[in-house]
């Protein structure tokens, strides 16, 4: 089950550690996510192809039905690409030599996060506020919509916009439960999960520059970085992880160059 989770993380994260930067956008009305309000092509290169890919149906579902009797009925549910906030800018990875950032403990976080520069720490989000308030972490890496919701403009200065991790959610049901259902029934499941899960991510899209300038009147500056420098750092966490055959494999099936 970890590994196939892993291997769903590794979806999601091809989007962002080589595309670092890419886009996406928090959406105002619930979840906080953050993403690319400028770049004007970035909502079409992130369209939500790759839930179609192939990799996608063979790898995710069929594994997640196999090993762990999950049902996967979509997991198209953006919510805005992660950067790192803290009281310094960080334009490129060397300056987050030494920089203690708050990170999910999930391998795929912390290695990516360690291949960027900085020394990863895992603490519950909801203590972030007050660790960097009390200077025990230096910065954290988070979505628009979690950074807006929980006022982290009141604890960190700068927005280095890396974008380096797309944050997608799914939706899972067991597997026993779907077979019961007509098969009508569950292709109308399906359908409604996916369709209202890219509605949302459009929601989210749409909000990032709104978003964006919450942060900016709540005292942050937000930062160009140097996103060549962090892609180039972002490949050494795809050899760590052996998923650089696999990010490959998942932006030519998506058709992103």
């Amino acid at each position: 089950m970890k590994k196939l989770l892993s291997v769903f993380l590794a979806l999601s994260l091809t989007l962002a550690l080589t595309a670092c930067g890419g886009s996406g956008a928090p959406s105002g009305g619930g979840s906080s996510g953050s993403s690319d309000a400028s770049g004007g092509s970035s909502d079409e290169v992130y369209e939500l192809k790759v839930p179609t890919t192939q990799t996608q149906t063979s790898m995710i579902y069929k594994g997640l039905q196999a090993a762990a009797g999950l049902r996967v009925l979509c997991y198209n549910y953006y919510d805005g690409a992660r950067s790192f906030m803290g009281p310094k800018e960080y334009k490129t990875p060397a300056d987050l030599k030494g920089v203690v950032c708050r990170t999910p403990g999930a391998d795929p976080y912390v290695k990516s996060i360690e291949a960027l520069g900085a020394t990863a720490y895992n603490v519950a989000w909801s203590e972030v506020y007050n660790s960097i308030q009390t200077k025990a972490i230096d910065a954290c890496e988070v979505q628009y919509t979690s950074a807006v919701s929980s006022k982290i403009f009141e604890v960190c200065d700068y927005v280095s916009k890396t974008e380096h991790i797309n944050l997608f959610n799914f939706v899972v049901c067991g597997e026993a439960w779907f077979n019961k259902l007509p098969a009508e029934y569950q292709q109308i499941l399906k359908d409604d999960f996916f369709s209202r899960a890219y509605d949302n991510a459009q929601e989210i899209i749409a909000a990032q520059a709104d978003l964006e300038q919450q942060l900016v009147e709540g005292g942050m500056t937000i930062v160009d970085v140097d996103l060549d420098a962090f892609k180039e750092a972002a490949k050494t966490a795809y050899e760590q992880l052996g998923w650089t055959e696999l990010r490959e494999q998942v932006y030519q099936e998506a058709g992103i160059a």
